[in-house]
């Protein structure tokens, strides 16, 4: 009888463990997903000042800048990006998409920092 509630409780126990296991993973997974999102998108915003501030607003000023230039910028905010990156978000963000994956989810990062920077011109401006 003893060896029945052994084993009953034993499984319990295992079954327990094994729940508490994979919802701290996940808790752990989360909290450093978010860590290395919240780096993502901070070298997005840095890079997008930088290229503004070292080459778009030159173009802009000699009256160069057109799409070709644009697009140009745009790739030079992506390798400012991948520069900044340490090497644990960089990791994080190749385990989870593709090369191709990874250049447009930058672009669209890139996008949404040009487009909160010309929010805020417009609301400093006015």
């Amino acid at each position: 009888m003893n060896e029945i509630v052994f084993n009953i409780l034993y499984i319990l126990i295992t079954i327990a463990a094994t729940i508490i296991s994979a919802v701290v993973v996940r808790y752990i997974n989360a909290k450093t997903g978010s860590q290395y999102k919240d780096e993502i998108d901070t070298a997005a915003i840095a890079a997008v000042a930088c290229v503004q501030q070292t080459f778009v607003d030159k173009m802009k000023a000699d009256g160069k800048f057109d799409i070709n230039q644009q697009s140009l910028a745009r790739s030079y905010a992506v390798d400012n990006i991948l520069a900044s990156l340490t090497p644990a978000a960089l990791n994080y963000l190749r385990r989870r998409r593709t090369d191709g994956e990874v250049h447009e989810y930058l672009v669209t990062l890139i996008e949404e920092a040009v487009r909160l920077q010309k929010k805020e011109a417009m609301n400093n401006g006015s």
